[in-house]
């Protein structure tokens, strides 16, 4: 699943796709983001992030969060 062009505040819906492995999200993300509900995704293989604005902290965060999650950079 691609989430393309608006910016995101909110990730909690994504908390319903419990089978999703791969979710590329290419977009602004607010810094008051509340990534938690990303844990729920336990087949989530892949995470892709693109212009997210995301700083190396935030980034660091997630990765530790999501430790069987391959988190990708663009």
């Amino acid at each position: 699943m691609t989430l393309d062009r608006d910016e995101i505040d909110n990730l909690q819906p994504l908390g319903d796709l419990a089978q999703i492995e791969s979710l590329a999200l290419m977009n602004y993300v607010s810094p008051e983001t509340d990534w938690s509900c990303l844990t729920e995704l336990k087949h989530l293989k892949k995470l892709h992030l693109g212009y997210t604005g995301l700083d190396t902290e935030a980034i660091k965060r997630l990765k530790e969060t999501l430790p069987e999650c391959e988190v990708i950079e663009h």
